[in-house]
């Protein structure tokens, strides 16, 4: 099954797609950049909504750079079904400063 959806993508190719926060954004619309998946082979830097602080414990950081790491790979090559595209990438990242602590 995998294997024909990887060649229907390759067979479509890139297309643009909205993408839909799941999270909580800040009410003011801010956006901020961020790496995204679109399919097989297809990641992409989008403006995303900045996310606010939903739960107590909530942490939001600044990052000033992100990646795809080894354990990544399963999702650049479209391995994994449970993407949808323009679900945000980069657990491999580098923070600069904490924007709102938590609140205990």
């Amino acid at each position: 099954m995998q294997t024909i959806s990887n060649a229907v993508q390759d067979y479509m190719g890139p297309m643009p797609v909205a993408t839909e926060p799941t999270y909580k954004s800040r009410p003011n619309g801010e956006t901020m950049r961020a790496l995204a998946w679109f399919g097989k082979e297809d990641m992409r830097m989008v403006d995303a909504p900045i996310p606010d602080v939903s739960e107590p414990k909530d942490v939001v950081i600044k990052v000033s750079g992100t990646t795809i790491c080894g354990s990544d790979l399963h999702l650049y090559h479209s391995e994994m079904l449970a993407l949808k595209k323009g679900d945000i990438l980069g657990h491999e990242f580098m923070c600069v400063s904490l924007h709102s602590l938590y609140l205990s």
